[in-house]
């Protein structure tokens, strides 16, 4: 069985089955060619490759244009680590991967193994062509191995990260501490963030990938904290530093949106020691943005309005603040993301390398 196929996301696959040990294992050959394709601002997925008994094969890519690229591998090993890595490619140059290489702790064989491209400086796409070939291996008779039992993800352009890999404190993994300088602390644990206090406050910043501009979508997910009274806050920051989009939460069952200054409140159930799915809606700075929690509605009304003098600190940055009235408890994070339009609460973003938050 032969298909050609034309779109970047599509390939040639060509078929056959063996019998080992009376076991049918379909083994499809997948290349893929590209040629002439632009990279973005973010991370656009090439191939997405799976075998159920192993995925073998090797490619290269040639950055045919002027400007810098950057490869990302992203590997799934037969233990279920997923590891990542990235290559930047000059102009002329080619760069070549083997499936026969372990990726950090992803170790061969490899289950599933993705290559995605961007532009190493957001605004300068450049040119490539790519030639990649893999056998994938898969148990059983049916055609070509589809896609593992993961959901599909969306990528986001503005900030995503699920805190995979990271560990100890700040500064980390471009997280630092605010100029806030709030006496908690922030740490992570190679899968989450956690914020936590004696005294005071627990503060943290990263860039955003872009400077974010509306309409956009802000998805969180955090475990609400056992102490007294915290709050959270989760700010997307405008290139002057002021405030384009803010969510703030307290286990005292408040909610309050800011989006360009003006102000929305409305309520939910608390429930401390509970993990939380937050979803923001924001279509403009008029209308009233719609948020979830858990998938239910939390209606919003105006409720005034904001001033303040735009701090440059936070310029461009995603901020993270814990607040504990008591003066004591802690948060975790498992994952932020924030994408350009409006996107449903039944959206699953992607956490950096490709993988989906669930």
């Amino acid at each position: 069985m032969a298909r050609i196929h034309k779109r970047p996301d599509e390939a040639i696959d060509l078929q056959g089955v063996i019998l080992l040990n009376g076991v049918p294992l379909t083994i499809p050959c997948r290349l893929v060619f590209l040629t002439g394709e632009a990279t973005e601002d973010t991370f656009a997925p090439l191939f997405d490759h799976f075998g159920n008994f192993g995925v073998w094969g090797g490619g290269t890519i040639k950055n045919t244009g002027a400007e810098n690229l950057v490869v990302r591998r992203t590997g799934t090993d037969a233990f279920g680590t997923v590891k990542s890595d990235d290559f930047t490619v000059i102009p002329g140059e080619v760069y070549s991967w083997s499936l026969s290489s372990s990726i950090d702790e992803a170790v061969i064989p490899f289950m599933r193994y993705r290559v995605a491209v961007k532009s190493e400086t957001p605004g300068l796409p450049t040119t490539f062509d790519l030639r990649h070939s893999s056998m994938c291996v898969t148990e059983g008779v049916g055609g070509i191995p589809g896609e593992p039992p993961l959901p599909s993800c969306l990528l986001c352009d503005i900030f995503t990260d699920c805190f995979t890999g990271t560990s100890g404190g700040l500064p980390v993994d471009g997280w630092a501490d605010t100029p806030l300088a709030g006496a908690g602390t922030t740490t992570f644990d190679d899968d989450k963030m956690l914020q936590e206090a004696t005294s005071s406050f627990a503060d943290a910043f990263k860039d955003q990938l872009i400077t974010p501009t509306l309409p956009l979508t802000m998805q969180f997910r955090f475990t609400e904290g056992l102490g007294e009274s915290p709050a959270i806050q989760v700010v997307s920051h405008r290139d002057t530093g002021a405030t384009l989009v803010k969510v703030s939460l307290n286990t005292a069952g408040s909610v309050v949106v800011e989006v360009l200054g003006q102000l929305y409140s409305g309520a939910y159930t608390a429930a401390p020691g509970l993990t939380r799915t937050v979803h923001l809606q924001v279509p403009d700075g008029v209308s009233t943005p719609t948020l979830h929690i858990d998938g239910l509605a939390v209606a919003l009304t105006p409720s005034g309005s904001v001033g303040g003098v735009p701090d440059a600190a936070f310029a461009d940055k995603l901020s993270v603040i814990s607040t504990f009235a008591g003066g004591q408890g802690d948060v975790r994070f498992d994952w932020i993301f924030v994408k350009s339009g409006v996107h449903p609460p039944s959206t699953v973003f992607c956490c950096p390398g490709g993988n989906p938050s669930e």
